[in-house]
């Protein structure tokens, strides 16, 4: 909105007039006085009187108003101003079939139930919709972490296309916090006698893959899309979520080195579908003996856990986790190399196979 000088108040009762943003011919708009409220005390906006060039012409319709003067006949219909559906499906339009990139369907099955669980703000100018509104939202979203994540994400990418198409002058979406506890975090870790178990059952397919799983830390999803460099290097490169966690590095533990590399020789990924693999995974540990209904992300609890029983650092634990640093030492200054990384994650020793 362009700078103005201070402007006197107008009378009570008087009416009033509204910016409405860039990119109009007539983006001043002059409003009568308005007695009509809503349930919860606020002022209805009535409709508009006229539209003006500048804020000095719409004050000129509201004197010819208030002074029973007829309004000139011919008046500029503001531009269209598109509602939350609206942007959202030009957002979705663009995002998934406009893009080189050939996005998944989960991925648009997540971006679709965001966005149903958004329907308090279908209807609404999507200009006009402030930060505590969206904030209220998520607060009052009933679903799980995850699903307020969807939503955050949902946001943040609405108001990156209408800022970049100019439907908007403020991203209303860049201050927004998840305040609930992460329920992705809790999980059971597989005891030392089930990981014992599972080396001696190594040889099984779904088996390779939780060992990978355990020794590497990453969330299950993470694993679709990490860069895997083999010897002489070692190690993987990515991550989700967070920003500590995005595209951190975790050398492969060197017990896992072989599997990962036959995991590698059958398919391009370590694991390719973390819904259907909690079905393949249960099948598995049943058929070893391990009874618990662990879920792939225990695997993570596990890396976890391990770390903590073979002293790796407690910072270096951090960053193999992609765990944010609450000290600014180590978040902006504390660098490691892959080499000492190694040495830390190679503190995990691995049961004897009987």
């Amino acid at each position: 909105m362009p700078r103005h000088k201070k402007r006197t108040r107008l009378p009570n009762g008087y009416g009033s007039i509204s910016y409405l943003g860039k990119g109009r011919r007539r983006p001043y708009a002059a409003y009568p006085c308005s007695n009509k409220r809503t349930e919860d005390g606020r002022t209805i906006r009535p409709k508009a009187i006229g539209y003006a060039a500048t804020y000095n012409e719409a004050m000129e319709l509201l004197v010819m108003y208030n002074r029973g003067l007829e309004l000139p006949d011919v008046r500029l219909v503001p531009k269209h101003v598109p509602t939350f559906a609206e942007v959202y499906e030009r957002y979705y339009n663009d995002k998934y079939n406009n893009g080189a990139k050939q996005l998944s369907e989960q991925s648009r099955n997540a971006t679709r139930s965001a966005y149903n669980n958004a329907s308090v703000l279908h209807d609404r100018e999507f200009s006009t919709i402030t930060y505590p509104e969206l904030q209220a939202v998520l607060d009052n979203c009933p679903l799980k972490h995850a699903s307020i994540e969807n939503l955050k994400s949902l946001f943040r990418g609405m108001y990156r296309y209408a800022e970049k198409y100019e439907l908007i002058e403020k991203d209303q979406s860049k201050h927004l916090e998840i305040r609930i506890p992460d329920d992705d975090e809790h999980g059971i870790p597989f005891t030392d006698a089930d990981i014992a178990l599972l080396w001696q059952n190594q040889a099984i397919p779904a088996v390779k893959i939780i060992l990978v799983l355990i020794y590497s830390g990453f969330r299950v999803k993470a694993y679709e899309t990490l860069k895997i460099a083999l010897e002489p290097d070692w190690y993987f490169q990515g991550g989700l979520k967070t920003k500590a966690g995005k595209n951190r590095i975790v050398p492969i533990h060197s017990a896992i080195q072989p599997l990962v590399k036959e995991l590698l020789a059958d398919k391009s990924c370590i694991i390719s579908c973390s819904d259907s693999f909690r079905r393949v995974m249960k099948r598995a540990l049943l058929k070893i003996g391990i009874t618990e209904d662990h879920t792939p992300h225990d695997c993570r609890h596990t890396f976890s856990y391990l770390c903590e029983k073979y002293d790796v650092p407690e910072n270096d634990r951090k960053r193999l986790l992609g765990h944010a640093f609450s000290d600014v030492t180590n978040s902006v200054y504390g660098h490691r190399t892959l080499e000492q990384l190694r040495q830390s994650i190679e503190m995990i020793k691995v049961p004897e196979v009987k």
